[in-house]
């Protein structure tokens, strides 16, 4: 806490909070926040070979697997802009 002051007599006394610190400085543009859902891909190769009888595991290919997550991602984030999202693998590589 701060206190501003006039030397010689006291004219006024002004204390200046942390907050008003904070709000004294320079504002982001914008402020990201971010929710993060994890699909696993176990689970995705599953699902895959439940809707598709005739599949197995080894056929499955990562466009599929990208393909289950977009309609997954569509359910689980319906008000979003789906083109906005970034899509990561657990290494953070984008895919």
């Amino acid at each position: 806490m701060t206190v501003r002051r006039s030397v010689g007599f006291v004219k006024a006394i002004r204390v200046t909070t942390q907050r008003e610190k904070k709000m004294e400085t320079k504002l982001p543009e914008r402020i990201n926040v971010m929710k993060v859902i994890s699909y696993d891909v176990q689970n995705i190769m599953e699902s895959i070979v439940a809707m598709n009888s005739d599949r197995d595991f080894d056929s499955i290919t990562l466009e599929e697997v990208m393909q289950q997550v977009e309609a997954w991602v569509e359910e689980d984030f319906p008000a979003d802009r789906i083109k906005d999202l970034i899509i990561q693998d657990q290494d953070g590589e984008e895919l």
